[in-house]
């Protein structure tokens, strides 16, 4: 949720000088050190995504299990699966580079797993990881050149005494178990390749490269390798004029050959090699589309898929010796089966499985997902094991279901009767920002964060903690709170708002009553509609609570409910600008409401005049009166609003005078006083902010164009009683009995708490600030606690609900409950 907070003005440069000036000579500053703290911090789900890549992201366990390889921007996740679907296991490893392509391969014994990541403009990272997913080394397969296609660069085979081959484009290195280099070798110079292949069988290393040059025509290396890394033999396919020469897809015959597929002058081949290296047969296709992968079932039929991204994609049975095709069907993808094969496509309603005997006849078809698109793969290559297809598919059809896009594994078995194993739903403990607190005497501390409510004691023992969105499991941003209040009896008043899903298009902002156990009792309808900026204020009575909506075009939204759940009525008042703040609101005792509204645009030449606006409301929501003041450009106009209904502000010298600002009060009945001219301030400043004090004078700041900020305690007559010149900086927030609560500049860009004397208006405490707070998060009681949400240092993003007490008030005796760590 997006914290919402827009003045009238612009801070001066001059300003953030000012805030960095020395204390008054004399001035004793306390550094508070926080009582207790607790963190804040929430499950939230993050989501992973199938990886680009050429081979399967799962394989098959002897057990039955499973291990799968999803990825986010940065990480790999890697899972174990029990053959009954349970994840058992699950490991995250980050991975140095953005979007990346990603391939899985075990050892022999299946005792360990590699995989290798790496972009298509990026080097490549090899990682081992033993059989419970505990990474064991990392290492990078180092490679400047380009690669043209995702997912077409990437290679990895296990030998069977455990070590790993991985190549990335044309560089190949033999890695042995415990993350040593055995050798390295770039078998083709070029820079930009189309893609690249590997394969091995019992003493050969066969790699294929396909690039380009300086022309731009592409031509294939078919290199052999032994387990030394020393060249067997190497072979270059290339023809000028001709469109170019790619290798794409290698595969062991058995009996130490190799079959090849590739495009040559924009017509798919396939051609078998014996083991040593030596041309048994080729054959094109009589079509005008590439050869991009091969198979072979169980039985020795030999498919390519074959196709262009325009014309589309098949895949075609074809005789192994002249390579005729003997028949195609239409496939995105495509595995080899124990007679025939699987295919995935894409249809108008979605992903479906199908399978087709070795004569092209079909058997069976599954749809897969309901919807086709995003920037992530939506399925993953399918691999044949057990006599099951099995790959990972991503569902991005509609869903309030917040794990529903997780890839979710699923196997099909020969006769079409297919397994979908649980969504794998991820969560880990993240930071959520506090929104605002609320303290009551005695009680303690509420802090709003978007997912939860969090009541603490004065001690720090939590209360209680309310989710905005229990059924979420985890899932943030389906309802998130707006707005809350403690209530006398330790409970509270909140705002939540839904936000729009497919039941609900709209949404609905909901007011919820929580007692002092934590226990949502009831919610209610709000009348005004929730949205991420909205500024609600929540006011608690007796017996009812009443809660405003204001930042609305031209209107203010008053609600009342009762401790009963009964809905005790709402209101609209008008507003005169389009945009404005709510600057301060209270329940006054006779169950009415007073509110100070300030409008705001962001406009230059020709802006039309803001109004500040004090509205009265009885305790059935009706106008009492309403007084705005004069219509003025910000920042010209400073006003505040008393807990006891009065109001007042500062307005502008009037022209060709003295240059004294001018106090004007309203009493609680609406009445305005004459203006009194504040001679006893400085001539020719401008007011920076106003403040109710607790004895029924006012509080204000002041901007020279020198750059000097001065504070005067003013009386209800606008006599100066107590002043500060040339004083740092500080947004003036709160006034107790205990003193002045304001907050000054840390840096360009973070403000950091103090304390003012009442007697003296002299910075008389800072509180730990950690790395930074905002105006809202803090809250001063008249017997010193002090609650303020700090960000941690120590630990970088979480912030930290802490208590203070403040100079000359009895601390907690519970000290550093939460500590600093």
């Amino acid at each position: 949720m997006t914290f919402f907070c827009a003045r009238r003005w612009r801070l001066p440069a001059s300003i953030l000088l000012v805030a960095s000036l020395p204390l008054h000579a004399g001035d004793t500053v306390v550094e508070l050190q926080p009582q207790w703290m607790a963190v804040m911090s929430h499950e939230q789900l993050v989501y992973d995504q199938i990886a680009t890549s050429s081979e399967p992201a799962a394989l098959r366990l002897p057990d039955g299990g499973e291990v799968t390889v999803t990825a986010t921007t940065h990480e790999i996740v890697l899972r174990r699966y029990a053959a009954d679907g349970n994840v058992v296991q699950s490991r995250v490893a980050m991975i140095e580079y953005g979007r990346f392509d990603v391939v899985l391969r075990a050892t022999p014994a299946y005792d360990a797993f590699y995989v290798l990541a790496g972009g298509a403009q990026s080097e490549a990272q090899l990682l081992r990881f033993d059989a419970d997913l505990t990474s064991e080394w990392s290492l990078r397969l180092p490679d400047a050149s380009t690669c043209q296609r995702e997912g077409a660069c990437l290679r990895l085979e296990v030998l069977d005494d455990g070590s790993a081959v991985a190549t990335r484009a044309s560089v190949a290195m033999h890695v042995d178990s415990e993350g040593e280099i055995r050798w390295s070798r770039n078998v083709d110079s070029r820079t930009r390749f189309l893609g690249s292949d590997l394969a091995v069988t019992a003493d050969t290393i066969w790699f294929a490269t396909s690039g380009s040059d300086a022309s731009d025509e592409s031509s294939a290396t078919l290199t052999r390798l032994d387990f030394d890394g020393v060249p067997l033999s190497s072979e270059v396919s290339s023809c000028q004029g001709c469109g170019g020469v790619e290798l794409n897809d290698l595969d062991a015959s058995g009996d130490g050959g190799m079959f090849v597929v590739g495009n040559r002058g924009g017509r798919g081949f396939l051609q078998r090699y014996d083991a040593g290296g030596n041309p048994l047969s080729w054959s094109a296709s009589d079509e005008a589309h590439g050869y991009w992968r091969f198979g072979r079932d169980g039985d020795g039929a030999a498919y390519v898929l074959a196709g262009d991204m325009m014309q589309g994609y098949l895949v075609k049975r074809v005789d192994i010796d002249s390579g005729a095709t003997l028949w195609s069907a239409p496939a995105d993808d495509f595995v080899a089966r124990q007679a025939g094969v699987a295919t995935i496509r894409r249809t108008p309603s979605g992903v479906v499985a199908a399978a087709l005997d070795a004569a092209g006849a079909p058997l069976w078809d599954q749809p897969l997902t309901v919807s086709d698109g995003g920037g992530f793969p939506v399925w993953s290559q399918p691999a044949y094991m057990a006599n099951e297809v099995e790959l990972l598919v991503r569902d991005l059809a509609s869903s309030d279901d917040p794990c529903a896009t997780y890839p979710r594994f699923v196997r099909i078995d020969d006769a079409g009767a297919t397994t979908r194993f649980p969504l794998p739903c991820r969560s880990v403990p993240q930071p959520i920002e506090i929104d605002g607190l609320d303290a009551r005497a005695g009680i303690g501390v509420l802090a709003n964060t978007p997912a939860q409510l969090v009541a603490l004691t004065p001690d720090g023992d939590q209360r209680w903690q309310v989710e905005a969105c229990p059924w979420c499991n985890g899932y943030w941003g389906a309802s998130v709170w707006l707005a809350a209040a403690l209530s006398a009896d330790g409970g509270a008043w909140a705002v939540r708002w839904d936000v729009p899903s497919s039941p609900q298009p709209d949404g609905r902002t909901r007011v919820q009553r929580i007692d002092a156990s934590g226990t949502p009792v009831f919610d209610i309808a709000s009348t005004a509609a929730g949205a991420s900026n909205a500024q609600f204020r929540v006011l608690p009575g007796a017996d009812d609570v009443v809660v405003l909506r204001g930042g609305g075009a031209r209107v203010l939204t008053w609600q009342r409910i009762g401790e009963d759940g009964s809905d005790r009525g709402s209101q609209q008042h008008a507003i005169p600008d389009d945009h404005y703040l709510l600057r301060g609101a209270h329940r006054l005792s006779d169950g009415g409401t007073s509110a100070l509204t300030e409008g705001y645009g962001d406009c230059g030449v020709g802006c039309p005049p803001f109004y500040t606006t004090v509205l009265r409301l009885a305790a059935d929501g009706a106008l009492l009166w309403r007084y705005q003041f004069p219509e003025l450009y910000a920042p010209e106009l400073t006003a505040a609003l008393a807990a006891d209904g009065r109001a007042a502000a500062v307005l502008p010298a009037t022209p060709y005078t003295d240059g004294a600002l001018r106090l004007r009060t309203i009493d609680a009945d609406g009445n305005a006083g004459d203006d009194v001219s504040l001679t006893e301030v400085d001539l020719y400043v401008r007011s920076l902010h106003l403040l109710a004090a607790p004895d029924g004078g006012w509080l204000l700041s002041t901007y020279a164009d020198d750059g000097q900020v001065s504070y005067w305690l003013l009386d209800g007559g606008g006599h100066v009683r107590v002043e500060r010149r040339n004083g740092p900086f500080a947004y003036l927030l709160q006034a107790t009995a205990a003193g002045f609560l304001a907050s000054e500049p840390i840096g360009a860009d973070s403000l950091g708490a103090v304390l003012l004397d009442p007697a003296t208006l002299a910075t008389s405490a800072r509180p730990y600030r950690g790395s930074g707070d905002w105006p809202s998060r803090w809250f001063l009681l008249d017997d010193g606690s002090l609650y303020g949400a700090i960000w941690l240092p120590q630990r970088g993003g979480y912030q930290a609900v802490a208590r203070f007490s403040a100079p000359g008030t009895a601390p907690s005796d519970v000290i550093f409950r939460y500590g600093m760590d």
